[in-house]
């Protein structure tokens, strides 16, 4: 991308200040505007036409941190840098945890602005590029949604004029109506492609009028005869004994597309023949009959090639299977992902292996246990196509059809290969990252630990406080490093969580004893019984360890001073033990309660009081669910919250230990 195609907007009190870095980017070939006052700012941001904010951080009634807020809510896309003079630990943190993607501090250094601005633009255009895929994508699910509602719906259409004009009732219709003009002694209809043959007698005729009468009119549609037990009698069968030749008969094909879909004979024993009256009226009949059909199938037909051209047209792969035997239908893309030769397009079972679909098992439990409501399954499959990887996600879902009391299998074939090359660059990043600040952190660390033991002299009270402000931040900066590591060995299933005894009263008393010094600092209690006696439980320590501390610490951050927090643990249906931690904090919400596992979520109104990644209460569920183990949580605002983790017990080999409960939200 050029550089001339990202806008720049800098906002800084100070005019010199503003013009010289505005004349600088543009010497860089990019475009850029200042602006003196915060306030007028606002709307300029709200258009959204700037992908870039870099912005002084003090400055009159709006700061810094409201251009950032408010660009966090009227511009998501937009990257924002802070710029200051006055640089300090506690601003820095404040404002890269609420969004700023750069904390550069004045005087500017224009060969490290250079490089800052290249990196956001770069990753400002990669976020409006993954922003636009997922709305074509949305986009393209809804019309494929749109289309199937509307097959749906041209189906249920279908199938109503079906109902009321079958090619069976529209010749029952016609024979009633010529009866109704014309003395007739019998009179049927036969229909080839449905292999039957309706007879209407008006007296009684014999066997062999029957016969003769089914032979005319298979002769007449040019079909062998069939089976006997093929024809239909619409009335009363005749008794035998009495045989009497047909006379006079009259014989009228029903055509369509040149092709006969019915035949009508018209019969009399006695040897009247027809009328030239007669024979135009059946006739007339006759073509009305014909030029229905042949309008309701240029309708049909027209319905159906629409049908398919939205079909060939979509985005995603479809593959429609209306029974086990039945040939399969599958749009292009479809058969661009399946890699299917021409022979293979119509073998089911070819098709159901490359998607990892048993087809005959799949119908067979339809046809066992049929289920009236469509179902949605979904799961990833991995193809190679050449030297490249293709991601597909495959929905399969039950299509109910009434008109034939079953249900057909629609398969459908999203393409997310892109989506997950982006989800494995943000995890390669994270990993990265971490891996490169951990070393530096313990660097600092260290030095910092030796100016607290005096390794420089003795230190004045007010140095000792500003080395304890400093430490306590760098051991923070310690977790979330840490977990951010094991988060990204989660992803790339390095970890090893084991299934060892775990004495877990042992564990939880060490923490709590490190902990109180902590909760001191607020003024907080936190009570565990210490003689308790707990049988051990099948997991891995380091991961109940990281459980509990995560747990502890996130009681401790989003609870207000002067509160307690009690941990227990017991047992839980004889087999299971229940850790629970218990707090008097703010609470959460039962709109955001559903959501706090997910990754780096924070729970808005409380976000402000606590810093940090919102990685703890993920990798808590991630940890206790490796170790076969279950979470549960209730929680009331302004009341509290309440985690409860629940894992086996040990036991010895053959022991059944399943977990007989499910993860569940409980807002009070």
């Amino acid at each position: 991308m050029e550089n001339g195609t990202q806008r720049i907007l800098v906002v800084d009190d100070e005019p010199e200040i503003a013009e010289l870095v505005c004349t600088f980017l543009s010497g860089e070939g990019w475009a850029a505007d200042p602006i003196t006052n915060s306030e007028e700012a606002l709307p300029v941001i709200e258009t959204g036409k700037y992908d870039l904010l870099l912005t002084d951080l003090n400055m009159g009634k709006l700061s810094g941190l409201d251009l950032l807020s408010f660009v966090r809510q009227k511009s998501p896309l937009t990257s924002v840098i802070i710029l200051t003079g006055y640089p300090s630990l506690d601003t820095a943190v404040e404002a890269l945890r609420n969004g700023a993607s750069e904390y550069l501090q004045k005087p500017v250094d224009f060969n490290l602005l250079r490089e800052v601005v290249k990196r956001q633009l770069k990753a400002v255009a990669l976020q409006q590029e993954v922003a636009k895929l997922n709305r074509q994508i949305r986009d393209e699910r809804d019309n494929l949604r749109l289309a199937v509602a509307e097959a749906q719906l041209f189906r249920s259409f279908s199938s109503r004029i079906s109902a009321m004009v079958t090619l069976p009732g529209v010749c029952e219709v016609l024979l009633q109506t010529i009866e109704s003009v014309i003395a007739l002694d019998a009179t049927s209809a036969t229909l080839p492609d449905l292999q039957m043959t309706m007879i209407r007698e008006h007296r009684k005729i014999s066997q062999e009028v029957i016969d003769h009468i089914s032979h005319s009119s298979y002769d007449l549609a040019g079909m062998p005869m069939p089976e006997h037990d093929s024809v239909t009698y619409l009335g009363k069968p005749t008794e035998s004994g009495i045989v009497k030749m047909v006379r006079r008969e009259l014989r009228v094909p029903i055509y369509l597309r040149k092709k006969v879909i019915a035949a009508i004979l018209l019969a009399r024993e006695e040897d009247v023949p027809f009328t030239i009256k007669e024979q135009e009226f059946v006739r007339a009949i006759a073509v009305q009959v014909t030029d229905a059909f042949q309008r309701l199938s240029e309708v049909i037909e027209q319905q159906r090639s629409r049908m398919r051209r939205v079909f060939d047209s979509l985005f995603d792969g479809i593959v429609f299977l209306e029974s086990e035997h039945a040939k399969p239908l599958l749009n292009p893309q479809a058969r661009e992902y399946l890699e299917l030769t021409s022979e293979e397009y119509s073998d089911t079972f070819v098709i159901g292996e490359r998607i990892g679909v048993d087809i005959r098992e799949t119908f067979r439990a339809l046809k066992e246990s049929p289920d009236e409501n469509p179902t949605t399954s979904k799961e990833l499959l991995t193809m190679t196509r050449g030297d490249r990887r293709l991601i597909l996600e495959r929905e399969v879902a039950l299509v109910p059809m009434p008109e034939t009391m079953s249900v057909g299998l629609l398969i459908v074939l999203h393409n997310v290969t892109y989506q997950h090359e982006i989800e494995t660059y943000k995890r390669r990043w994270v990993a990265n990252t971490s891996h490169e600040l951990r070393t530096p952190t313990a660097v600092i660390k260290e030095f910092i630990t030796l100016f607290r033991e005096g390794a420089l002299g003795a230190l004045t009270q007010q140095q000792l406080e500003f080395i304890d402000v400093i430490f306590r931040n760098i051991k923070r900066l310690e977790q979330l490093i840490e977990n951010l590591l094991t988060v990204s060995r989660m992803d790339r299933a390095v970890i090893d969580v084991k299934g060892d005894p775990v004495d877990i009263h042992l564990i939880v008393n060490d923490i709590v004893k490190g902990m109180r010094t902590v909760y001191a600092k607020k003024r907080m209690t936190l009570v565990y019984d210490e003689n308790v006696t707990l049988p051990f439980v099948r997991g891995d320590r380091e991961a109940i360890q990281q459980v509990i501390s995560n747990l502890l610490d996130n009681a401790y951050k989003y609870s207000n001073e002067e509160t307690t927090v009690i941990i227990s643990a017991s047992l839980y249906e004889d087999r299971f033990m229940r850790i629970s931690v218990e707090d008097q904090g703010f609470g959460i919400s039962a709109e955001t309660l559903p959501k706090i596992f997910d990754r780096f979520y924070r729970e808005p109104v409380s976000a402000a009081a606590a810093p940090g990644l919102g990685l703890g209460l993920s990798l808590v569920k991630e940890l206790v669910d490796r170790m076969g183990g279950r979470i549960q949580t209730e929680s009331s605002v302004g009341v509290g919250t309440t985690f409860r983790i629940i894992l086996p017990l040990f036991a010895t080999a053959g022991s059944n230990n399943s977990l007989p409960i499910v993860e569940g939200v409980i807002n009070g």
